[in-house]
């Protein structure tokens, strides 16, 4: 039997949640001196689901010091802990910029429900990927279809005013540069 082929680079391939585990008291996360494990795990974080949206990444932080309310003093202490060489773009934080320029593909949930991810979770690079893959392997697409296809790409169903806005707006950043072409209701390949 043959060996199956290698994944397509950029394809999809599974989304991985972090599980931190339980420490201390949501208290003692801002304080001074939990500030080194909290940057011990903002990096794991950043290493298991960079790229990752920034209040994913607080909302896994916080989560680990059984925070309930995800406030703007969570946030600051987040942005304290990110590693000294990541790199916030917009609102997507990425562990280095190696692991910026290596990134391909997009990630898909499994069947971890963890790995599932809103809309407004979805890096814009992973959304413009997906859909230019969808592009590539079907050479042209409906816009309405493509829009639809690439919100499957990461589990979501509906279409919905969010998921509309998240997905158009990748539309719009690959025809920009002319990756795609739009074609009255149809996009294709230049």
């Amino acid at each position: 039997e043959a060996p199956a082929p290698p994944p397509d680079p950029a394809g999809p391939r599974p989304y991985r949640a972090v599980e931190l585990p339980a420490v201390q008291s949501p208290v003692e996360f801002t304080d001074d001196v939990a500030l080194d494990l909290v940057q011990k795990q903002a990096k794991v974080v950043l290493e298991i689901e960079g790229p990752v949206v920034f209040d994913r990444y607080v909302r896994a932080l916080a989560a680990a010091w059984q925070v309930q309310r995800v406030t703007e003093r969570v946030r600051e202490r987040a942005r304290e802990a990110l590693p000294a060489d990541a790199v916030v773009d917009g609102d997507v934080v990425w562990l280095d910029a190696a692991q910026r320029d290596a990134f391909a593909g997009f990630r898909a949930p499994g069947d971890d429900a963890r790995a599932e991810r809103s809309a407004e979770e979805l890096p814009p690079v992973e959304v413009d990927h997906a859909m230019a893959w969808l592009v590539r392997q079907h050479h042209a697409l409906a816009a309405e279809d493509l829009l639809r296809e690439t919100a499957r790409c990461f589990g979501i169903q509906r279409l919905g005013s969010v998921v509309r806005a998240v997905t158009e707006a990748a539309l719009d950043r690959l025809v920009g540069p002319g990756r795609v072409v739009r074609d009255g209701d149809s996009v294709r390949l230049p």
